[in-house]
């Protein structure tokens, strides 16, 4: 509940590492005076009420690792400046007033943690140059007034976990890489034209004019024509002969491929009744009507088993106990939470389905099992050396930094223990 401006007396402690005064009611501009803290790796000012400009000084801030200015009400430019805080691994200046281009400086920075832009002013094309953060885990430049395509460059940004392009007027095709095809349509959705092989937006068409091939044209309507014409007859033919193919073989198949459709997925999907039906019908066959020899783990309202499918895929399916308000509540908050996270460090949510008699949820089933049980067994302890176990803490702050800091509300992680 702090109030008033920042005081600029702060930049006279020159051995200050860490200044977090985030969440207050702080008015007023940001002291240029703090370039003189060079020795300060993190700066948090978010959620308050400042206005005015980033100062251009903060490029003099070389050991600055982490800068947060987010929620407040920022405007102007990001100075070019900042490129020249080479350390800097995270940078969020989300839901402010800023306005102009998107600097092509901030590619030649380190930033492999965060790149937050969202919710501001930002206008033209998104520069190539970002392409070049290739460890970046997340970027989120959404809902802003940014035009043009993505740029192709973005196929070389191997490290992402979490991408949200929505809300803007981009068009043209989305990258032709893993992740963004198997990306969720809500990371690109309220888009101008946006177009490829990404569920939930149209493929991209190409014209003559598109290809070169604009002399050739008529020609090239001849042989659509002719080809057309052939396939019309072997259509025809085929058609008959798939539609008896397909009837015999429908109640065969329904089950199996519900499972393959299921297990190809990528993405989070809520699953329509009869899908619904059909894969818990699955699951029972999978796990023997949930018998206690296919259990893995146990919650306050839930049991946790291993279910391998006929297509191959083993998931952790995870079935609500008990009935009444709190365990439906348990149940909406943690899909509600789950559908909003991507992150390399968190278990993916494949699905979930719920009647009114039962509700489970599916997981990517973690092939080791759970930190609790190899430290409960001696000979499995001796393998996690000191370099593993710091690796292993490392990966889990990093992703409970992103459910408090990175995900907009934050989401508060209820316990916290080894399995």
């Amino acid at each position: 509940m702090i109030t008033g401006e920042i005081p600029a007396e702060i930049s006279r402690i020159p051995m200050l590492q860490l200044f977090d005064i985030s969440s207050n009611k702080l008015v007023g501009k940001i002291p240029r005076e703090f370039s003189r803290l060079f020795n300060l790796f993190q700066l948090n000012l978010s959620n308050n009420q400042l206005t005015g400009t980033i100062p251009p000084e903060f490029g003099d801030l070389s050991s600055l690792e982490i800068l947060d200015l987010s929620r407040n009400k920022l405007s102007g430019k990001i100075p070019i400046q900042i490129e020249n805080c080479l350390k800097l691994g995270l940078l969020s200046l989300s839901n402010n007033d800023l306005s102009g281009g998107i600097p092509f400086q901030l590619g030649n920075l380190k930033l492999h943690r965060v790149l937050d832009l969202s919710d501001n002013l930002f206008t033209g094309e998104i520069p190539p140059q970002i392409g070049k953060l290739t460890n970046l885990e997340v970027l989120n430049l959404s809902h802003n007034e940014l035009v043009g395509p993505i740029p192709s460059s973005f196929q070389s940004m191997m490290g992402l976990a979490s991408l949200d392009l929505s809300y803007n007027s981009l068009d043209g095709p989305v990258p032709d890489n893993h992740f963004f095809q198997t990306a969720p349509a809500e990371c690109f959705i309220h888009n101008k034209g946006l177009c490829g092989q990404v569920h939930g937006l149209p493929p991209c068409i190409h014209s003559p004019w598109e290809t070169g091939d604009v002399d050739n044209t008529k020609h090239h309507k001849f042989i659509i024509s002719v080809a057309i014409s052939t396939l019309g007859v072997l259509f025809l033919l085929f058609l008959v002969f798939g539609i008896i193919l397909v009837c015999y073989k429908r109640d065969k198949s329904t089950a199996n491929d519900s499972c393959e459709e299921f297990a190809g997925k990528h993405f989070f999907s809520i699953w329509s009744v009869d899908h619904g039906k059909e894969l818990f019908k699955v699951i029972l066959q999978a796990t023997e009507n949930f018998d206690n020899k296919y259990q893995i783990g146990i919650g306050a309202h839930s049991i946790v088993y291993k279910a391998t499918l006929p297509s191959g895929s083993t998931l952790a399916i995870k079935k609500l106990q008990g009935e009444g308000q709190v365990v439906e509540q348990s149940f909406q908050n943690e899909i509600q939470a789950l559908t909003q996270i991507r992150h390399r460090n968190i278990v993916r949510l494949y699905g979930f389905y719920s009647t009114a008699k039962f509700s489970f949820i599916a997981y990517e089933f973690m092939e080791i099992g759970s930190l609790g049980a190899i430290l409960r067994s001696e000979e499995r302890a001796m393998e996690l050396d000191w370099i593993k176990r710091v690796n292993i803490i490392r990966d889990i702050a990093q992703a409970l930094s992103y459910l408090h800091h990175d995900c907009a509300p934050p989401i508060v992680h209820r316990d916290i223990k080894k399995q």
